[in-house]
């Protein structure tokens, strides 16, 4: 894969991002988003702190795979114990990530909704993000939903998954795990963390096409669906 088709696609990825915080900006400015404040901080602020952690771990690993997939750049500085590395950052980030329910505590009762209804959305999102989180820990593995493949052979034994939640859809984490980041917001009625969730689960899938998707690709040699 040329170098060239690499930045052609990180150019869109830093184009989608960048209309994806636009549209976080306008949508800023609605009363609703900015109400109340937690230890300190106003909810504006933890909004765009919980952006800025979805933003690092995003670019983190897409750096990170760029350099090992077509370098072999982490490998080269840490040997065997790249992808270990490489996976403390990612579940850093990822575990960061639910800063998400912070931002829902400091906005909470914004919107108003009915009580019944988005509690039985939010258990809805729940039930369905667990089942597919464990399902694909169980049929793929943590080190493998990582992107061990990216670092070692062993990560692409076996080829893609078309068991469990992966009968469904060939991304499960993406179409139904990040349902996860909606909760807090549906569940405390805060408008800013459901702002968030939308950001996070849009800019997942700008990953998912201009990183993911080609290198998968790359690395089985087969067009991925979706």
């Amino acid at each position: 894969m040329a170098w060239r088709a690499v930045f052609d696609r990180q150019g869109w990825h830093a184009i989608s991002v960048l209309i994806l915080l636009l549209g976080v900006w306008w949508a800023s400015s609605f009363p609703v988003v900015r109400e109340g404040s937690l230890l300190g901080l106003s909810t504006l602020a933890w909004l765009w702190i919980t952006l800025a952690v979805a933003i690092a771990h995003q670019v983190y690993v897409w750096l990170t795979w760029r350099l090992e997939l077509h370098e072999g750049s982490v490998s080269s500085v840490f040997g065997g114990r790249a992808f270990d590395r490489f996976a403390l950052g990612f579940q850093a980030f990822g575990n960061a990530r639910n800063i998400i329910i912070v931002l829902a505590v400091s906005n909470r009762s914004s919107l108003g909704l009915p009580l019944v209804p988005r509690l039985i959305i939010a258990v809805l999102f729940l039930a369905l993000a667990v089942y597919t989180i464990a399902s694909a820990l169980r049929h793929l593995g943590a080190d493998r939903l990582m992107g061990l493949d990216h670092f070692e052979a062993r990560g692409r034994e076996g080829g893609l998954v078309n068991e469990g939640v992966f009968r469904f859809t060939s991304n499960p984490l993406y179409v139904l795990g990040f349902l996860w980041f909606w909760v807090p917001g549906l569940a405390l009625d805060s408008a800013a963390a459901l702002l968030a969730a939308g950001f996070y689960h849009a800019y997942i899938w700008v990953h998912y096409y201009c990183t993911e998707k080609p290198d998968i690709e790359m690395i089985y040699g087969r067009p991925m669906q979706g």
